[in-house]
């Protein structure tokens, strides 16, 4: 700068500051933050300093004004932040944002509060949830939050990325809240379940395009869930039921929201629900080769037939366990008369012959305790179908020869285990399908049953959730085990502190370990000889 530029540059930044340094001690503290005053102050130097001043002069007067109008009110502007985020006065967010934004780290307590806020509102919709529909209470809720302040960061913040973050950490915090001393948070739970109810059949009202939309909605709360395995062995076993009876709205709509899955956590973790759909695939194709053969041999069957023939990984997402030792199983979907007779057993036999040839090498088993069957009631003065196990089945049936039956009867039958033919027939009692001498259910030598009238809702009690608990923490000491060797077989020699956040880099797409469960699997594995300790004793090294 010339010396001619500097002499008149220098006394007009000290008159500048001067000015404003007078008009912020009278005006700063007596208007809103809505106000503009300030605002347009530092819009119409800023207009008069390009106007009248170089380029590099001009900068230097605008940072003037703004260091005495807001800089140095700070504090106050501080004070007032808490109240104006707390009562969403768009205007006054929007003001105190352009004020704060020129300003070195002028937005931090901003971007705390509106963080804080939008945890306090979520966590108390959170506690507060006493609807009978959770699952779709949840996402309407978590939702409804997101877009809601999403639209604040939008608009008023102008697509800050600071306050996109605190958006983002906000909702973590609420979605994946858990209450004091609970284990898994719910939400992948609740989530899971919401998007079973809207790929069911029994969605009604919504057309293709509103369920596809919804399906996208519920993405957005999956991004946030911590818990993706839980999620993950809830979905596998919904999408099973929903494929294994034929209660999906529309396999489009499943492979919709499968694409979905797979572009946000990978091919890995939607393998499993791709080799659903190609056992399925393969049960049609192999159904259509017996109706075929026997169309071909010119005999008929007396019973409607249909079954789907399924790996091991898919029955174990159904049942939560694995099947027997078999590389594949057979499922019997619906049979339209009993198991026992001697149609059935043929039907089965050369079915089973046919899988055979078509999976060579393969061994085969009948889950029959998976297996339906619709049974028609013509006892009643109108006529009934219900939906049972073929357990069940074999116990309704019993009673077209006689109207009454022991318990001896029924385990003759139905070579089960007293708990399991227990089960059974406490959910026909139940649903006042047969009527008990006593309610209690307990075995005893002798117990009459007969036909009382007919409900057509008969359903196992189930302990799913407790079971998925169980064996997602089981799969989580597995799978950080392998994380620990895969990375010590890679790295040979490990502080703790580092091999530590590696194991949690590896399994944050899944879930987010606790330290102490890694230091428990690496205790383990230090005993089974994969590490040891070095020296050091925060060292481990890799045992070949």
């Amino acid at each position: 700068m010339s010396r001619t530029a500097l002499a008149h540059v220098v006394p007009i930044i000290c008159r500048t500051a001067i000015y404003y340094l007078f008009l912020s001690g009278c005006t700063v503290r007596c208007i809103s933050c809505s106000s503009k005053l300030v605002l347009q102050k530092i819009e119409d130097e800023d207009l008069r300093s390009m106007k009248f001043l170089s380029h590099s002069s001009a900068p230097k007067v605008k940072q003037i004004c703004q260091r005495t109008m807001v800089e140095s009110h700070i504090d106050f502007l501080n004070s007032i932040t808490t109240d104006i985020v707390k009562n969403e006065d768009q205007k006054d967010l929007c003001n105190l944002y352009s004020l704060l934004k020129p300003i070195p780290k002028g937005l931090a307590l901003l971007t705390r509060e509106f963080e804080n806020h939008i945890k306090s509102i979520g966590l108390q919709c959170m506690k507060n949830m006493t609807d009978s529909n959770l699952p779709q209470y949840f996402v309407e809720s978590t939702l409804d939050i997101f877009h809601r302040f999403s639209e604040f960061v939008r608009s008023l913040f102008r697509n800050d990325a600071e306050f996109w973050n605190a958006l983002d950490r906000a909702c973590l915090s609420i979605i994946n809240y858990r209450e004091q001393g609970s284990g898994i948070p719910k939400a992948a739970e609740w989530l899971a379940k919401h998007v079973d109810q809207l790929l069911r059949k029994t969605t009604k009202g919504l057309s293709e395009s509103e369920i596809e939309d919804k399906l996208a909605y519920a993405i957005v709360v999956f991004r946030y869930i911590e818990d993706k395995d839980v999620f993950q062995k809830f979905y596998s076993r919904m999408l099973a039921q929903r494929l294994i009876h034929s209660l999906s709205v529309s396999m489009y709509a499943e492979e919709s929201m499968i694409g979905k899955l797979k572009h946000v956590c990978g091919y890995e973790f939607t393998s499993k629900f791709q080799r659903m759909f190609t056992d399925v695939g393969v049960s049609k194709e192999l159904t259509g080769r017996f109706l075929n053969m026997l169309e071909d041999k010119n005999e008929t069957l007396d019973v409607g037939f249909q079954v789907l023939v399924l790996q091991v990984g898919f029955v174990f997402a159904l049942c939560g366990r694995p099947c027997l030792a078999f590389m594949f199983s057979l499922f019997t979907g619906r049979c339209l008369a009993a198991v026992r007779t001697h149609e059935s057993r043929l039907s089965i036999r050369e079915y089973g012959k046919l899988v055979w040839l078509h999976l060579t090498g393969r061994k085969i088993t009948w889950l029959y305790n998976l297996s339906t069957a619709d049974l028609k009631l013509n006892y009643l003065p109108r006529s009934y179908t219900v939906t049972v196990t073929l357990y069940q089945l074999s116990v309704l049936l019993h009673f077209n020869d006689g109207d009454t039956a022991t318990m001896e009867d029924f385990k003759t039958i139905t070579q089960v285990t007293d708990e399991s033919l227990e089960r059974h027939l406490r959910c026909l009692v139940d649903t006042k399908l047969l009527l008990c001498d006593v309610r209690t259910m307990q075995v005893k030598s002798v117990r009459c049953f007969s036909i009382s009238v007919c409900r057509l809702a008969v359903r196992l009690t189930a302990t799913e959730c407790e079971h998925v608990g169980n064996t997602v923490q089981q799969d989580r000491k597995y799978f950080l085990e392998c994380a620990v060797v895969r990375i010590m077989k890679s790295s040979k020699l490990l502080k703790h502190n580092q091999l530590v956040q590696e194991v949690i880099q590896q399994a944050r797409p899944r879930f987010v370990p606790e330290v102490h469960l890694i230091k428990k699997v690496i205790e383990q594995l230090i005993e089974k000889q994969y590490l040891k300790r070095t020296e050091n004793s925060d060292e481990y090294a890799y045992l070949a």
